[in-house]
């Protein structure tokens, strides 16, 4: 269970990562000096590939939902 534990903590932040190096700011919603949080739910294959991705909880800006969105797109 303590193995199982550590890899699955080792993948999340493998994953974390990937949208890290992934994520841009829209350039609209700094102009506008718009912020916001983004939920999103995402579905994964074993082998890691994102089959299903939605704005679970959106902030009031669609620009930003969409970019968290393209985000989890481009990584999966």
């Amino acid at each position: 269970a303590a193995e199982t534990s550590r890899l699955t903590e080792a993948y999340i932040q493998k994953v974390l990562q990937l949208i890290s190096r992934k994520k841009t700011y829209p350039k609209e919603a700094l102009q506008r000096e718009q912020e916001g949080k983004v939920m999103i739910a995402v579905t994964v294959e074993r082998d890691g590939q994102v089959i299903e991705s939605l704005v679970e909880e959106g902030s009031a800006f669609e620009g930003l939902n969409h970019a968290a969105l393209e985000t989890i797109r481009s990584v999966g």
